[in-house]
């Protein structure tokens, strides 16, 4: 319960606006009473509003679209809502989508932790990119999506808000490359400038983000000890594009299937994807690029003990700590889960070891055909005991503690397995209190 010293400390940053006068109008309808309330009051009620009813109402009036925009509203409403909810943790939203390709038409499934919400509050939809997309990568609310007919055309576009930028097309020499490359994999990173010390670092009002075209190693640029890697990376603090060659202290593979279907996971600022030989798919390592860092050398992590190396692997992130999910092909139904501990040491730890053929109660009466043939989808955000597995046309919840499945819903015309030309097929995307907004790119003055 918020104490009445912070809330005066509080309302000592609400911004102080002066009130615009307006023209006098002749008209014999009296002004509303809301206009007549302080500043104070009145952003007491916004920060109260859904976040979509208080985005309307910058068109109430010219002085509400003067308050909502300010650069103060946004950690204000944020803190609102971390502070002031009724006692309970906050716990932001999520999305799970999947994309995938069935009867040779793509499909998008939408799946809303807040299903149970009004309509007015579920606007994620798609429809506003009216081109043939992949979904490349996500960042929170954020999603990374190039056009598939024009090969270097990449945007930034926030489903919520249905906001889209297009990123500015690579240079002639960084495109020949680009459709000379067989094997490409694409890396979304987003950074915050500076913490607020008052509303705590859980602002995304301002921050930095880069889109990194990760090429496939080669013979050619392997040497007997260390690999190079080309890259393309755009920085959103340059408005370019550039082209980068990170050096790795020992030999890369080139990217195969299990690279390519792990995909690149963003986690506490830096990037990581897994290493196998691409003919046996025999699993080496993991890579870790920071691409915030003016050094442009990637490091390596050994993969844990007991990971079986000739099996693939998924990604995931929990509350900030790098997780692999490793489904045992076998007669056990069962699934091993490791959480990175020490990234400098590379020391990992086992969180959970689960046999579901020998343990598994199921809440709701379906018959499973097992999870042998099936995918890993994503971990909770919230909740370090659950996993999103998919089994046959269902989205199912596991308690990797309990051994229970529960079926969250069924999705219709799922292919037996999912594939979306070498993109991401399930992404998971967490919805701040407030959309992320997308920066413009910096002013560039002729010289």
């Amino acid at each position: 319960m918020a104490t009445a010293e912070s809330r005066r400390r509080d309302l000592s940053l609400v911004p102080c606006l002066k009130r615009r006068k307006e023209d006098p109008i002749q008209s014999s309808e009296p002004e509303p009473e809301i206009n007549k309330l302080p500043d104070t009051l009145l952003l007491e009620i916004l920060y109260r509003l859904p976040c979509q009813w208080a985005l309307r109402c910058k068109s109430v009036s010219k002085h509400w679209l003067s308050l909502i925009s300010h650069p103060y509203f946004i950690p204000g409403f944020i803190h609102h809502r971390h502070q002031y909810q009724f006692g309970k943790l906050y716990s932001s939203p999520f999305t799970l989508l999947l994309q995938f390709t069935s009867k040779s038409k793509k499909r998008i499934f939408v799946y809303p932790s807040n299903k149970s919400k009004s309509k007015s509050e579920l606007c994620l939809d798609l429809d506003f990119l009216n081109y043939p997309f992949r979904i490349e990568a996500s960042f929170n609310d954020l999603l990374l999506v190039c056009n598939k007919v024009e090969v270097n055309e990449y945007h930034i576009c926030n489903p919520f808000t249905k906001e889209c930028f297009s990123l500015p097309r690579l240079p002639d020499t960084d495109l020949i490359r680009l459709r000379n490359s067989i094997n490409l994999m694409a890396g979304f990173i987003c950074d915050p400038y500076s913490c607020n010390k008052h509303y705590g670092c859980f602002t995304n009002a301002h921050y930095r983000y880069k889109v990194l075209l990760i090429h496939s190693p080669t013979i050619e640029s392997n040497t007997s000890d260390q690999s190079q890697l080309h890259m393309e990376i755009f920085s959103s603090e340059t408005g370019e594009w550039c082209n980068s060659i990170v050096s790795v202290s020992l030999k890369l593979n080139p990217f195969g299937v299990s690279s390519m279907l792990a995909g690149v996971v963003a986690c506490n600022g830096k990037l990581y994807w897994v290493d196998a030989e691409k003919e046996t798919q025999k699993i080496q390592g993991f890579v870790v690029f920071d691409p915030f860092k003016e050094e442009e050398q990637c490091r390596y992590i050994n993969p844990p003990i007991d990971l079986l190396l000739n099996q693939s692997v998924s990604f995931g992130v929990f509350q900030g700590r790098l997780r692999i999910f490793q489904l045992l092909w076998g007669a056990n139904d069962s699934f091993f889960v490791w959480e990175l501990e020490d990234e400098d040491a590379g020391t990992w730890c086992m969180k959970h070891k689960v046999y579901l053929k020998d343990k598994v109660y199921l809440k709701d009466k379906v018959y499973f055909s097992g999870l042998v043939t099936n995918n890993f989808l994503a971990f909770h955000p919230y909740n370090g005991e659950i996993v999103f597995l998919r089994s046959g046309n269902y989205i199912v919840l596991c308690n990797m503690r309990t051994m229970e499945l529960k079926i969250e819903c069924k999705v219709q015309n799922m292919p037996s397995i999912l594939f979306s030309d070498f993109a991401k097929f399930v992404l998971l995307l967490l919805q701040p209190s407030w959309p992320t907004p997308i920066p413009p790119l910096p002013l560039k003055f002729g010289g």
